[in-house]
C-alpha cells in the first residue's frame, strides 16, 4: 500500500467530513477513532451495517471502542458519552469505508492493513488533541458545590496539562473578588517574580499555589520564608494531595510548621464563592460567573494566555 498518497487523500477526507462551519467536531472525530479500532478487531468488515445499530446512528459497541482508542493515544474524552450524541455517524461511515475500498484495503496484508489503521488513526488523534487543546473550560453547575465546580473546572485543565496555570489564576480572581483588584497581580505563571517570596504576597502571609506532589523546590522556598521573613505560609495544593503535603511539611519543619497552613484551592476558592452567595444555590451560581468573569477578563488577556477561558454550561452536550 502507498500509505503516504492515501494519508494526503485522508487528509481532505477529513476536511471534508468531520468539519461543521469550517472546524473540526470532537464528536465525529472521537467516533471515527472508535470505528478504526472497530477494524482494528476484524479488517474485513467494510459494509456500514457491520459497525451500526439501530437506525446507523450509533456505532456498536460505542463506549468501548471509541474509549479504547482515546486511551491508546491518551486523549481525554472531550465529551459526555463520548460524543454518541453528536457525531453525525450517519453521514460519514458510508463514505468512509468507500474510501477505504478504493485505497484497496481489503487486499492488503494484515500487518499492512494494521499500519494503515495505525496512520488514519494517528491523524485524527492530533485533530482531536487540538479541539481538546482549543476548547475552553467548562463550568458545570450540576456538579453540586461551588467546591465540586472549581474542582471539575481543575480536573479539565488537568488533562490540558495547565492546571497550575488555571489553579493561580482562580486563587487570584478569588482574592480579588474578596480583598479588592490591588490584593492581587496578573502575572505569567511561567515567569516567577523574584521581587517576592510565594506567588501572592497578602498582608503578613505569603500564599503559593502548586498542583504537584509535595516536592523539594516547595520545601526548599518555604523553607526560604521561614528563615528570611516573619510572614505566615499559606500552600494551596490540590485536594487529593492536601494530606500528603502536611504530613511532609509536618516532618521538615517541626514546630515551625504551625506557621505553615497547607489548604487546598478547590475549598480555598470554592468556599468564599458559596460565603459570598450566602450559601444560597442561585447567588452561589451568581457569585461563581462573577468569580469567572474576573478570571477572564483580568487575568487571562494580560497572562498572555489562550484556550483556557471559563464558560457556563457545556457546548457540546454529548
Amino acid at each position: 500500500m502507498d500509505f503516504n498518497e492515501h494519508l494526503k487523500s485522508f487528509e481532505s477526507w477529513l476536511d471534508e467530513h468531520m468539519k461543521l462551519g469550517g472546524e473540526d467536531k470532537s464528536g465525529r472525530v472521537a467516533v471515527l477513532m472508535g470505528l478504526l479500532e472497530r477494524l482494528r478487531d476484524n479488517p474485513s468488515l467494510l459494509d456500514v451495517a457491520d459497525h451500526v445499530k439501530g437506525a446507523g446512528n450509533q456505532l456498536k459497541d460505542h463506549n468501548k471502542y471509541v474509549k479504547r482508542a482515546l486511551e491508546r493515544f491518551t486523549i481525554a474524552s472531550p465529551l459526555k458519552e463520548y460524543g454518541r450524541k453528536s457525531s453525525n455517524l450517519h453521514g460519514w461511515i458510508g463514505p468512509l469505508l468507500e474510501w477505504l475500498k478504493t485505497c484497496e484495503f481489503a487486499s492488503a496484508t494484515a500487518a499492512d492493513q494494521l499500519t494503515f489503521l495505525n496512520e488514519l488513526e494517528s491523524a485524527a488523534a492530533l485533530r482531536l488533541e487540538a479541539i481538546s487543546k482549543g476548547r475552553p473550560l467548562i463550568a458545570r453547575y450540576n456538579k453540586g458545590t461551588a467546591r465540586a465546580i472549581i474542582a471539575d473546572i481543575l480536573n479539565q485543565a488537568q488533562e490540558k496539562k495547565r492546571a497550575k496555570d488555571v489553579a493561580e489564576y482562580l486563587v487570584g480572581a478569588k482574592l480579588q473578588l474578596r480583598l479588592g483588584e490591588d490584593a492581587a497581580r496578573p502575572k505569567n505563571v511561567n515567569t516567577p517574580n523574584l521581587d517576592q517570596p510565594a506567588d501572592f504576597p497578602v498582608g503578613s502571609a505569603a500564599i503559593e499555589v502548586t498542583v504537584n506532589p509535595a516536592d523539594s523546590r516547595h520545601l526548599s522556598q518555604i523553607a526560604q520564608i521561614l528563615n528570611d521573613t516573619t510572614l505566615q505560609v499559606w500552600l494551596l495544593v490540590r485536594l487529593a494531595d492536601r494530606e500528603k503535603w502536611q504530613n511532609v511539611v509536618d516532618a521538615t519543619f517541626g514546630e515551625r510548621a504551625g506557621r505553615v497552613a497547607i489548604a487546598d484551592v478547590e475549598t480555598f476558592v470554592g468556599q468564599s464563592i458559596s460565603e459570598i452567595g450566602g450559601f444560597d444555590e442561585a447567588k452561589v451560581a451568581e457569585a461563581l460567573g462573577e468569580l469567572f468573569k474576573v478570571y477572564n477578563e483580568r487575568w487571562l488577556p494580560e497572562a498572555g494566555t489562550s484556550g483556557l477561558r471559563i464558560v457556563s454550561g457545556d457546548p457540546d452536550q454529548n
